[in-house]
């Protein structure tokens, strides 16, 4: 049943913080939108970086990864949810946009690197950075693993137990690799060797979102966490991301 409107300005991700309060990421603030939960308003603005995407939560810290939106950061802001207060800001690849948190509470940001392309006919590249995948320890980054140049890697998630990483990488297309939170290399083979919209996991099982054509409905598989499809459904058109309950 319906509850509330809450009017925002450009809203991507939110996040409950506490019972009472909640933070969501908005590019058009270039920052955070603190919720109340009681009242279903908006109480303060916290300024990130441009183009405030992923969020995720650890020890009281949030750290919110600022995509650039539409132009270009690189960088994590991390705020101490107790006060709302920014308490750093750290430095990772172009375009961080997806994060977790592991089972020890440390934090890994993805970043799809960035290209810029010349004018047509020819779009031919004029500059290109490499995506990331770091590992903040104490709000400092621990590892830093940088991926083929050209390849924009995406959809970073975490399985259940908090100890496997999954996301997708590649160039034009994609396959979705796996990655224990010890390993100090990133991988080499595909666990699943399709190219997907976005992807989840729950109860032990990979999901993957097929958008076809963004015009009709799209699709949501289910694999085994050996890269096996189990299942299918259809489901609405362009689906973007899983909740489960």
């Amino acid at each position: 049943s319906f509850i509330s409107t809450i009017n925002l300005t450009s809203p991507r991700n939110i996040i409950q913080i506490s019972r009472d309060k909640a933070y969501v990421t908005d590019w058009g603030i270039n920052g955070i939108q603190v919720i109340d939960l009681n009242s279903n308003s908006v109480t303060s603005t916290i300024s990130c970086g441009s183009g405030s995407e992923g969020i995720a939560v650890s020890n009281d810290y949030a750290y919110i990864c600022n995509s650039g939106g539409w132009g270009l950061d690189n960088t994590v802001t991390v705020i101490n949810t107790l006060s709302d207060q920014v308490e750093t800001t750290l430095t990772v690849g172009d375009k961080p946009s997806s994060v977790v948190v592991d089972i020890n509470g440390n934090v890994w940001v993805l970043s799809a690197g960035f290209t810029e392309y010349g004018p047509a006919p020819d779009y031919a590249i004029l500059s290109q950075s490499s995506g990331s995948l770091v590992k903040i320890v104490n709000n400092s980054i621990e590892l830093n693993l940088t991926f083929p140049l050209g390849n924009n890697p995406s959809d970073l998630i975490i399985d259940d137990s908090g100890s496997n990483l999954y996301f997708s990488d590649g160039s034009w297309s994609k396959s979705v690799y796996s990655m224990n939170i010890s390993d100090v290399q990133l991988p080499t083979n595909p666990l699943i060797s399709r190219n997907f919209y976005s992807l989840g996991f729950n109860e032990g099982y990979i999901y993957g979102t097929d958008a076809v054509d963004y015009v009709q409905q799209g699709w949501s598989y289910r694999y085994s966490t050996s890269g096996y499809v189990v299942d299918s459904v259809q489901v609405g058109i362009i689906p973007g991301s899983y909740c489960f309950k």
